[in-house]
């Protein structure tokens, strides 16, 4: 979670909760000339993925 390049303020119980439900929304936000809108689905969340990377964190 950042905001201009660095670290941004966020509640960690509130983030929890939401990485408990099925489905996960990011917003990203890209500066410059222009508007657009897309979507797009990502799969590589998978359980193991978490356990291996989860050291990073705790």
């Amino acid at each position: 979670v950042c905001a201009g390049g660095v670290g941004a303020r966020f509640s960690e119980s509130e983030l929890a909760a939401k990485l408990e439900q099925n489905e996960v929304h990011i917003r990203l936000r890209i500066r410059g000339k222009g508007r657009g809108r897309t979507r797009f689905w990502t799969c590589d969340l998978t359980e193991n993925y978490i356990r291996i990377n989860a050291d990073y964190r705790t």
